[in-house]
């Protein structure tokens, strides 16, 4: 795993995001389109995946992103749909989180939800994955942060997060659509079947009784593509060359949806390129890699700081005893806090994390997470050895007991 440092010595995460008729920024920055019926692999390692629907939109030859599931390898699921003019939340089954009243918020195993409003949705998990999904236009736009140690680990229509713009589209085989030479019909062409190939064919989707992914699905639908359009004045002069807004607005005609287009195509553009300095978590008392006995105290201090403002502080784990609290308000930008847990008898054999995650005013979300190993020999030496990568991307992994000679 090869984590990606920012000039101030703290390891930063990756940010990518989709919006609109649906228009895509990869891990990498590598933005293209991409207009099917259907529901599709968005992200996904052994640890995460990300699911999103995309719907037909009114009687137009486009399509919009009407709803997007998320779960980790330890959590249920966590679906976000368009529902009339505001977007709602489901568990398992189906099971409604999102109340008619606001603010919410809701701990579920491995992650939590909270909420300002009808229309904007932030779903955080223990291992440092960022999902912020918001309403604009009747369509589902998203922001997917990721932690560092999820750097060339990710496949799907978000690339694979390795600072390489060229490989962004390897498709469900493992095979690299070759873009160049290409002419711009040729190109949009192949970015299509780049897609294609990312159909789910296992679905985390919640389904109402009798429905699956095939109801979501029209393989006979025939996308527009850009080469094909002309482009008008009127079309330039709301769009300039965002070739996402152009798309948009010559195939619906909608100015609104065109400029919330344009809005989002910017707003991920920025946050990309804010990400290598805003904002960062630097652990100043205790290590990252630590090894947890059973019924003890562990404590870490953390320098959080924000170039716009430290915003929103907060922890996620499964654990019952965590406390995060803040011990030196140095200015707004830069704040000192404690973070510490206790791993219970009861809890020594269960999956779990500790990440402590900083929202910026921006909605940028950042997560710092543990490397925890469980040492609960009651005889003998507790040994790392057989440590994995899987091990360390799950950021978690319980010891084997190594006995002196002539004991089991």
């Amino acid at each position: 795993v090869r984590p990606k440092v920012s000039q101030d010595g703290f390891e930063n995460s990756g940010i990518s995001g989709g919006f609109g008729d649906p228009h895509f920024t990869t891990f990498d920055g590598f933005e293209f389109s991409f207009n099917r019926i259907g529901e599709f692999v968005l992200t996904k390692n052994g640890f995460f995946e990300a699911q999103i629907r995309m719907t037909q939109l009114d009687t137009f030859q486009a399509t919009y992103t009407s709803a997007i599931v998320l779960k980790s390898s330890t959590s249920e699921v966590v679906q976000i749909e368009v529902a009339a003019d505001t977007i709602v939340a489901y568990t398992t089954n189906r099971a409604t989180l999102t109340p008619p009243t606001y603010p919410l918020f809701h701990e579920g195993v491995d992650y939590k939800i909270s909420t300002q409003s009808t229309n904007q949705i932030l779903v955080v998990f223990s291992s440092g994955v960022s999902v912020l999904v918001a309403l604009k236009s009747g369509a589902l736009i998203y922001h997917i942060s990721m932690p560092p140690s999820y750097s060339d680990t990710l496949t799907g229509l978000l690339g694979n997060w390795n600072w390489n713009q060229s490989d962004d589209h390897i498709q469900s085989d493992g095979v690299l659509v070759n873009l160049s030479p290409l002419t711009p019909l040729d190109r949009e062409v192949a970015l299509d079947t780049f897609g294609r190939s990312w159909a789910v064919t296992t679905s985390w989707f919640q389904y109402p009784a009798s429905e699956n992914t095939a109801t979501y699905t029209d393989t006979n639908f025939v996308p527009v593509y850009l080469s094909n359009l002309n482009v008008t004045p009127e079309a330039t002069n709301i769009c300039g060359s965002s070739t996402p807004c152009l798309y948009d607005f010559l195939v619906t005609n909608d100015t609104v949806l065109a400029t919330n287009t344009l809005q989002a195509q910017n707003e991920i553009s920025e946050l990309q390129s804010l990400f290598a300095t805003s904002p960062t978590i630097q652990l100043v008392s205790g290590e990252m890699a630590i090894s947890v006995g059973i019924d003890v105290w562990y404590q870490f201090g953390f320098e959080v700081f924000d170039p716009l403002g430290v915003y929103r502080v907060g922890v996620s784990s499964e654990l019952t005893e965590v406390e995060l609290e803040l011990s030196n308000n140095l200015t707004d930008f830069r704040k000192y806090y404690n973070l510490m847990f206790i791993v219970s008898e009861s809890e020594k054999d269960t999956v779990f994390g500790v990440t402590v995650w900083v929202q910026s005013r921006t909605n940028l979300v950042v997560g710092f997470s543990f490397v925890l190993s469980v040492c609960d020999c009651e005889f003998g030496i507790c040994s790392n050895s057989s440590f994995t990568k899987e091990d360390f991307l799950l950021q978690y992994a319980k010891q084997t007991c190594v006995c002196d000679l002539g004991y089991t």
